[in-house]
């Protein structure tokens, strides 16, 4: 858990804040425990803030989306991992790293959050 935002990431991300929206997110986020990937989260939205990059905020005026835009809003930075290999499970294609332990799997909401960043992005 040693890598965070460098001082170029800040001034780059201050100087696009204006141009575009901003949504934060940790990547390769299978390779911390759930308690780093918290404190992490904390830590990278901390200095986001303390540095006045605009996150973008996703509305929370229209009622019927208002709900599931705080809790997207919460989630914020999202945690994502990717993968090119793909296995079935469950009579389903899926894309997932394969660890000792077991599989972790992309479209898992339980393992990461790629699901909810792509359900707010498409």
């Amino acid at each position: 858990m040693g890598h965070s935002l460098k001082s170029l990431d800040l001034v780059t991300l201050k100087k696009l804040d204006s141009k575009g929206n901003i949504i934060p997110s940790v990547i390769k986020s299978d390779a911390i425990s759930k308690s780093e990937l918290t404190k992490f989260k904390i830590k990278i939205t901390s200095k986001l803030v303390s540095n006045g990059v605009e996150i973008y905020q996703f509305p929370t005026d229209d009622k019927s989306a208002a709900e599931i835009n705080r809790t997207m809003n919460a989630h914020l930075p999202f945690a994502v991992m990717g993968s090119t290999k793909e296995m079935k499970i469950a009579k389903k294609m899926m894309k997932l790293w394969w660890y000792p332990w077991g599989p972790v799997q992309v479209e898992n909401e339980a393992h990461c959050d790629f699901v909810k960043l792509q359900d707010m992005l498409i």
